[in-house]
């Protein structure tokens, strides 16, 4: 009789997985927008984009804002999606198959323009796993800016 139980996988990550936050880089922000997305999804956005009309962009979250609206009333961020790809005739290869339609997220960077942190919560798992990214966060404004806008507010009201 084996003395030794098998582990789960929870149970080997709850037992070895350690995890530190720590800054990978900065993104800096020329629209006021951000858009996070899969790298293979890039040429085909970008074939959409039209640089006499960038706010017109699928890319922009407001890009829906109706006449009349105001600019504050706009969404804060746009899910942006590809249509699906259909399967080519008698497929002979995985790639024939077709796809489903891939995503990106367009949102609004805090009050606009700058250069941004990126953090991400790097969690470690005994090999052959190794290190992997759980989460990334981006601070767009600063605390004080938070307070201090707030208080503009305030003193208006």
């Amino acid at each position: 009789m084996n003395k030794h139980k098998q582990k789960t996988i929870t149970e080997v990550v709850e037992a070895y997985a350690l995890s530190r936050v720590t800054k990978i880089g900065t993104v800096s922000v020329d629209t006021g927008t951000i858009v996070i997305l899969d790298p293979c999804r890039i040429g085909r956005i970008a074939a959409t984009e039209d640089h006499d009309d960038l706010l017109g962009s699928p890319l922009y979250p407001d890009n829906g804002i109706k006449p009349g609206q105001r600019m504050d009333d706009s969404a804060l961020a746009r899910q942006v999606v590809d249509p699906p790809l259909p399967a080519k005739e008698n497929p002979k290869e995985p790639k024939d198959y077709g796809k489903i339609g891939g995503n990106a997220l367009s949102l609004h960077t805090g009050f606009g323009d700058g250069e941004y942190s990126v953090f991400a919560e790097i969690v470690s798992f005994p090999p052959p796993i190794g290190e992997r990214i759980a989460a990334i966060y981006i601070q767009f404004l600063a605390d004080e800016d938070i307070e201090a806008t707030r208080k503009q507010v305030d003193a208006h009201a």
